[in-house]
């Protein structure tokens, strides 16, 4: 396991003591004051390497894409990477069905969503690997359609975040819950997998920088899937992928790369997802 441009990798965790404050604008995460760090059903050796101040997040109003849409910010002042954050919000108390449709109606003329959807799938901000020292927004969404004003924020509180970071070469997922204000960690751990030996893998360059979560080998096969994936890390691999000789028949965009082997037996496909942070190949025999 490489630990390379980004210490590979985040121990970690999180806690977000609670409050919306009512009647404002935007959602944040206040300072930790005395919470609890209490752990339910997790391993004691288990430490927690992000401290609440080193992750502050924010869900308010602002601009993307020059559209207005609700923004979910976070701020990694950690030494690790946060792979994935996701935060899930839900309906503050005594607030009404007619409520929502007042304040969600332009959502709600769309034919893909109902007034149950947004009751039942409410609102989530999610982003995918933060770096140390890097502050990403996404914009924060219900149903899969983007919020975009304050007022359908305000009706929401947060109620679980989730955190995936890595440490060392196993992958942990941790969950901070804002109604009990503690933290619990997934029974299920990924470790990363080895690089093979065959021939056919010394012909394709191994990924650096990312967290190799699963490789699969057949007769006609190789591939692996990655988290903790940049747009840098794709270019990086690409430009591997090329000293390789992986050049022939070649396609290049901004998330896709293929190409075939020197000798035509092999095909390479190589593509990246921003939302995700995942990195994923194929290289097929022809």
């Amino acid at each position: 396991m490489k630990t390379g441009k980004r210490l590979f990798v985040v121990a970690a965790t999180l806690a977000f003591a609670m409050l919306l404050l009512a009647g404002c604008s935007n959602v944040n995460n206040p300072s930790s004051g005395d919470s609890s760090n209490q752990m339910v059903g997790a391993d004691e050796s288990v430490k927690f390497s992000i401290d609440i101040n080193d992750v502050p997040w924010t869900a308010e109003p602002g601009i993307n894409d020059g559209k207005r849409r609700v923004m979910f910010s976070v701020t990694n002042n950690s030494q690790y990477v946060i792979t994935s954050i996701r935060l899930d919000m839900k309906l503050k108390d005594g607030v009404e069905q007619a409520d929502v449709e007042s304040v969600y109606a332009d959502i709600l003329d769309n034919d893909w969503i109902t007034i149950d959807d947004v009751l039942s799938d409410p609102v989530v901000g999610v982003l995918s690997t933060v770096d140390p020292g890097v502050t990403l927004s996404y914009p924060c969404t219900v149903h899969t359609f983007y919020l975009t004003s304050a007022e359908q924020l305000d009706l929401f509180t947060p109620d679980m975040l989730t955190i995936q970071y890595i440490d060392g070469d196993k992958l942990y997922t941790q969950y901070y819950d804002y109604s009990s204000r503690s933290y619990s960690l997934d029974s299920k751990v990924v470790e990363a997998e080895q690089w093979p030996k065959d021939e056919r893998a010394q012909l394709l360059p191994e990924p650096e920088g990312v967290f190799v979560t699963d490789i699969t080998t057949s007769e006609s096969r190789l591939s692996f899937d990655a988290c903790g994936a940049t747009a840098e890390d794709f270019k990086a691999y690409v430009e591997k992928c090329k000293e390789a000789g992986i050049t022939v028949d070649a396609y290049e965009g901004d998330d896709l790369y293929y190409a075939d082997t020197q000798d035509g037996k092999y095909r390479l496909d190589v593509s990246y997802s921003e939302y995700s942070g995942s990195l994923n190949a194929y290289f097929d025999a022809q």
